[in-house]
């Protein structure tokens, strides 16, 4: 099961990474933006696939042409093609994971060791996701492979929370 707070992420989240990390390495810091950035994209316009879903199961007119088995058919398909909508874009935000590892790893405001948590994390999000694409059988197989990233994003939220940034 897959964490689904990425729906409602905060839109100020890459924009602080960049102007925090961009000392570290500028073009890093915009790479790891752009692709936090597309994710996010790719999350909002999938919302879209969640609405139609809606609107096929409660327009009264779709209640006269097709029969009701064929109205729960075409809203499962819509959820899901939401579901794969959602790990494509958690492949943009692993890849943004890995160069946001890199940066606080090289970075002098945290330890190195979220670096290379954050790493793992993005690491279990790009496997995952691509392994759902393309080969959906062994999706229970690779589930474990989520708590690198349960761990890494809790310990940097926390590092953030409880100790702050080292200036």
């Amino acid at each position: 099961m897959q964490c689904r707070r990425h729906d409602r992420e905060n839109g100020n989240a890459p924009f602080l990474l960049y102007v925090l990390l961009k000392p570290v390495n500028r073009t890093g810091a915009l790479v790891s933006t752009g692709f936090r950035l597309t994710g996010t994209a790719i999350y909002g316009s999938n919302l879209l696939n969640y609405f139609a879903a809606l609107l096929i199961l409660t327009s009264p007119e779709n209640l006269s042409v097709f029969s009701q088995d064929q109205i729960n058919a075409m809203a499962l398909v819509f959820l899901n093609i939401h579901r794969h909508g959602y790990d494509l874009g958690l492949i943009f935000f692993g890849v943004h994971c890995l160069f946001l590892g890199y940066l606080l790893y090289k970075s002098v405001y945290f330890p190195w060791i979220l670096g290379i948590l954050i790493v793992f994390a993005g690491i279990g999000y790009v496997v995952g996701s691509l392994t759902l694409f393309l080969s959906p059988e062994y999706g229970s197989a690779i589930a474990p492979i989520y708590i690198a990233p349960i761990i890494g994003e809790i310990s940097l939220c926390l590092w953030l929370l409880i100790k702050g940034i080292k200036i």
